[in-house]
């Protein structure tokens, strides 16, 4: 039994769906199937009912029930074990993580207090600087690592996908707008954007791209900096505007918001971590690395559950 697998079960759990759990760790929908496949055949247990031809989410069995109480244990020990471990190397030293504005204020922070409670002995710092000049300060070694949605351009660097974190489309809750419209329907609507450098405007003239637009087709009234200011913009009625999924969860998301789908307009976002392949990679990088990787760490988090 592989620690990969119970990670997939936990997914699935969680999710209900197998397509979300193959986005959520980057694999596709057949590996997911086949993994789940083989651990109840490993268990001879049925772990999740399945409704045939209907679109409803997988639900636990009593089996299934039994066994993610037991798996839960077994995670929680295979990361203490790891961070037991990790303390009987003298060589590690302090760590500094690099991250833009919007990952910087709603994701990061549930990471690194996450890993400080696990590994108090690797000390931790980080600085929060304009997207545009992480990918520098990276090769500069201002940072060992950083953490964003865009890969930096060339060859020279490690990088390994974390999260899903996608552009959505909001209103203000009173703000009359059905909740589905179409792409000619958005050029109508007034628009808050954000600044020009900011790698949510480059997310999205990318996308608009394949439609043959940009940002300067669509009726922008205010440009702002920030998630923060652009949904204080949307919350008082000026417009619709994308922010990360991320900047809508938690204690700061309430109800002022509504999201509005855009037919044939789903921006993809993904979070990456990111180091360079021609720098020795220490004991404190490679342990942040795996715990990164291990998704433990978004277990009772906002962002591991699903927008409302």
């Amino acid at each position: 039994m592989r620690i990969e697998t119970l990670n997939i079960f936990f997914s699935i759990a969680e999710t209900g769906s197998i397509s979300q759990t193959a986005r959520k760790h980057y694999i596709s929908q057949p590996a997911v199937t086949s993994q789940l496949q083989a651990l109840e055949e490993e268990l001879s247990k049925k772990l999740f009912t399945r409704n045939a031809g209907q679109r409803k989410p997988l639900v636990l069995t009593e089996a299934g029930e039994v066994f993610k109480g037991y798996a839960k244990k077994l995670l929680d020990t295979y990361q203490e074990m790891e961070s037991a471990l990790s303390r009987l190397d003298a060589n590690f030293g302090g760590l500094v993580v690099g991250t833009g504005p919007t990952i910087g204020t709603y994701i990061f922070p549930f990471l690194v207090e996450s890993f400080r409670k696990d590994y108090p002995h690797i000390p931790v710092s980080t600085r929060m600087v304009l997207g545009s000049a992480l990918h520098r300060g990276l090769y500069e070694r201002e940072f060992d690592m950083i953490i964003t949605s865009n890969l930096p351009k060339g060859e020279d660097y490690v990088s390994h996908a974390i999260l899903d974190d996608q552009l959505v489309l909001i209103a203000s809750a009173g703000y009359k707008v059905d909740g589905v419209i179409t792409v000619n329907r958005l050029k109508r609507i007034p628009l808050v954007i954000r600044e020009d450098d900011s790698s949510v405007n480059g997310r999205l003239n990318k996308h608009l791209a394949k439609h043959g637009l940009s940002l300067k087709d669509f009726n922008v009234v205010r440009q702002v900096l920030g998630n923060e200011a652009l949904k204080q913009a949307v919350n008082a009625g000026t417009g619709l505007g994308f922010v990360a999924r991320s900047s809508l969860l938690g204690r700061n998301s309430g109800n002022n918001y509504r999201v509005i789908q855009v037919k044939g307009l789903q921006v993809e976002r993904h979070i990456f971590l990111i180091y360079p392949a021609s720098r020795p990679v220490t004991a404190s990088m490679e342990c942040f690395t795996k715990f990164v990787l291990f998704k433990r760490w978004l277990e009772g988090t906002p962002l591991a559950q699903p927008l409302a």
